[in-house]
Order: structure tokens, then sequence, then C-alpha cells
């Protein structure tokens, strides 16, 4: 068993609640619950500015009248993920699978091809609040097409490797994605399961999608007739900027789904915002995460 971490003095637990609470006023994070339930849109403009959330913060309330949070506020959820980079070559995906393999992308490589996949979207004709899906495994490259999605102000949604292609459709269907990105292989348990014709079965049966780009493991295998590979998509757009398009506070980000066993799956949407803030209060006041720390997933 190895040795039991600890964390350093100014790093106890707490240490980032407490400070928030002596920004709000508060003798300590009691009292700072206190005052957050009495005054909750006090307390979420002061949690947009401690945790450094980027974005037009506008000249409106938190909260107003309507019930609605941030009613002046456009930000954008990729521009936020990328602007706070440690240093242009710390690492800031590291995937590793199952058999051993290991990658590792720096921050100016994940903005490169952010930036690249965005300007592909744009090429593609996507624009914001359309859809853009993705059937993969959690791998690098997952995490930049959802990057570059709300890059172009695009919603992203995904579901897993192991579905078959009826289950796929059966979700897919219910949003219209009009860009699919897709592995053409997965790796479970030590088994390779192929999805070259799963794919392309599920391309079909989704009318709405324009175009459709495989992440191929084997770049001798090729892709077939209407896929893309992924390479050949990014190709003509390396060296394109990120160029975030910042929406209101309310436009949706993701879409997600129920697990289907009580009837169809059901399309859960996230705004953007919404997941970008609670994240943001979570790593930062929950778990003191900080620039250079690493977490697993």
């Amino acid at each position: 068993m190895g040795p039991v971490w600890a964390p350093s003095p100014e790093r106890a637990r707490g240490a980032r609640i407490a400070a928030l609470a002596a920004r709000a006023g508060c003798a300590d994070s009691l009292e700072l619950h206190r005052w957050s339930v009495t005054h909750p849109a006090e307390l979420w403009d002061l949690v947009c500015d401690d945790t450094g959330m980027v974005g037009d913060r506008g000249d409106g309330a938190a909260l107003d009248d309507a019930g609605r949070w941030f009613p002046t506020t456009s930000l954008s959820y990729a521009e936020n993920l990328l602007a706070h980079a440690p240093a242009p070559d710390a690492p800031a995906v590291i995937d590793a699978d199952e058999a051993g393999g290991r990658r590792t992308l720096t921050w100016a490589g994940l903005t490169a091809a952010v930036g690249a996949a965005a300007a592909a979207l744009r090429a593609d004709g996507v624009e914001p609040g359309d859809r853009v899906a993705a059937w993969m495994p959690n791998v690098s490259e997952t995490i930049v097409v959802a990057l570059a999605a709300s890059a172009v102000g695009a919603v992203f949604t995904s579901t897993s490797t192991d579905f078959g292609a009826d289950a796929v459709v059966e979700r897919f269907g219910q949003v219209e994605p009009v860009v699919l990105v897709a592995t053409d292989r997965a790796r479970y348990a030590g088994v390779v399961h192929p999805l070259l014709e799963r794919v392309a079965d599920v391309a079909d049966r989704l009318p709405s999608v324009r175009r459709v780009v495989v992440v191929a493991h084997d770049p001798l295998q090729g892709t077939g007739p209407g896929l893309t590979s992924w390479d050949d998509w990014l190709a003509p757009h390396r060296g394109a900027s990120v160029d975030p398009v910042r929406l209101p506070f309310d436009a949706p980000g993701f879409v997600l789904y129920s697990s289907g066993t009580t009837g169809p799956p059901k399309c859960i949407v996230h705004r953007a915002a919404g997941v970008l803030l609670m994240h943001l209060k979570e790593h930062q006041y929950h778990c003191d995460v900080r620039a250079g720390d690493r977490i697993c997933y």
C-alpha cells in the first residue's frame, strides 16, 4: 500500500470556501451557507467573479424578476475551458487505454485541435443551436469535438460505444444532429468490437446528418463511402483559431439521455453556462482543484 497523501497547510480542506466566506463578509462557512440561502443572487454573482469565469457579464442583476439567472450575461464554455492553461506545453489531456496505450495532448495541442475542428464544423455549415453528435469512447478526440461544438455555438450530444445501432438512433434521432463523429472500433475487457458497419447504418438512419467523421484506429483500413476520416476532416483547417461564439447564459450546451429502462430514452438538456458554473464551484471550492493538478476520470 502506498503512502497516504496529505495536503500541505496552504491547501487545507476548506481554504477556498473560507476565502469566499471572507469576500462575502461572513465569519465562517456556516455563516456563508446561511447567507447564501437568503442571498442566492449575490452568492452566484460572487462565485462567477471569484472562480474567474470568462465572458460578458452585462449590467443586469444576477437574477431578474422573472426568475432568469444572468439574463444579460453571454459566454462560451469552450473559451472558459481553454482560457486558463498553466503553460502551452503543460499536459491538458492524458489519454490511457486498457491495452496500455497512452497519449498526452498539451494545452497548445488541445487549443490547436479545437481550432481546426471548430473551423471544420463551420465549413460544414454548423451554426449556433445545431447539434453535433459523438458515438465515441472517452478519448482525446471526443473532448476536442465537444469543445469545438461549443466554440461554434452548437449543442454537443454523445452516447456510449457499447450501444447497438437501434439504441444510438433512438437517442440521436430525437435531436437531429448535423454532424456525427464516431469510432471504427471499441475495446472493452480485452475484446475489440468493430463498429464501422454500425456507423454507416446509424448514419443512413439519421437523415439530418450532413457529415460523418470516423476516428479510425487502423489508417490502412480506410473509412468507407460517405465517411470522412478524422485527419482528413481536420487537415484543411490546421492553424485555424478557436474564435469562440459567446451565447446567452440560458443557451443549451449539452444533451444527455435517460437510461430508457422505463420507456424510450428521454433527452436531458444542460445549459452550457450552468454546467460550467457548477463545475467551477465544485472543482475549486469542494475539491480545491488548481492549475497543474490532475483529475482521473
